[in-house]
């Protein structure tokens, strides 16, 4: 099983399909490319302190 990258209404999509199902489908497998995204840190949306208030 292998995976590859279908267009699917214009969304891209994988699948994993067998060399033989991917054959008859006409798709073409692609190398995996290395994760090199690293993900973002989520701002704080915590409400500040009020100042007025005690503690």
């Amino acid at each position: 099983m292998r995976e590859y990258t279908v267009d699917i209404g214009g969304i891209e999509h994988n699948v994993q399909l067998s060399d033989e199902e991917a054959e008859r489908r006409g798709l073409k497998s692609e190398p995996k490319a290395a994760a090199t995204k690293v993900a973002k840190a989520p701002a704080n949306k915590a409400a500040p302190a009020p100042s007025d208030k005690g503690a």
